[in-house]
This record gives structure tokens, C-alpha cells and sequence, in this order.
């Protein structure tokens, strides 16, 4: 899989990470921030951990960090893989799936 980090660089991810596993719950509460690939086999989510969502049965929170995560997330068994980590000199504002194996993510630093 190939990740465009920005328009001069290309990072090639050989698939050896680990992976983790979601709960239904936090999968769900975050679902609307996924990117989802054209045939929906995988999303990213390029916002875990700088932006925290809480669900309580009275109430939502939406908590804002400085650092976060993208992750690669297989929809069907809920197991993902840290792509990348990044700090507070790096965001991302938009990210798009070229192909079912090629997203881009666009920020800044």
C-alpha cells in the first residue's frame, strides 16, 4: 500500500504491524469520523487519539489532544494498525481513497 504523505513524498507501508481490535462500542461512536475505502473492506481514521469521544448514557463529550493517530481499520472484524503517529507540528485536515489500496492524507506541518 502506498501512503502520500504530502505532494513531494511517497511512504510505502509493507503490512507488519500489529493489530489491535476495537469494541463494537468505540467502533461505532467513532464511525462517522471514518474514511471508508470505495468498496467499504477498510477505512482509516486519521484523527484516533487527537480527537476523544466519550458516549455516557446522559451525555457526549469531544475532547481535542495534540498528538494523534491514523490507523487502518478493517470494518468486517473491527482490528486495526497504527499507520502512522504524529505530534502538534502535524495535522491532517482531509483525507481520500484513490483506489480500494491507495488513500492520500492531506495536512499540514
Amino acid at each position: 500500500m502506498v501512503v502520500l504523505t504530502n505532494l513531494n513524498k511517497k511512504i510505502l507501508i509493507i503490512d507488519t504491524s500489529p493489530r489491535y481490535k476495537l469494541s463494537e462500542e468505540d467502533f461505532n461512536l467513532r464511525k462517522k469520523m471514518y474514511i471508508f475505502s470505495p468498496e467499504k473492506t477498510k477505512c482509516i481514521d486519521p484523527f484516533f487519539g487527537r480527537v476523544v469521544i466519550s458516549n455516557k448514557k446522559t451525555d457526549s463529550n469531544i475532547k481535542f489532544d495534540i498528538s494523534g493517530m491514523v490507523l487502518l481499520i478493517n470494518p468486517e472484524d473491527k482490528t486495526f494498525q497504527i499507520i502512522e503517529t504524529y505530534g502538534s507540528s502535524y495535522d491532517y485536515d482531509e483525507a481520500f481513497w484513490v483506489n480500494e489500496d491507495v488513500f492520500i492524507l492531506a495536512g499540514w506541518r
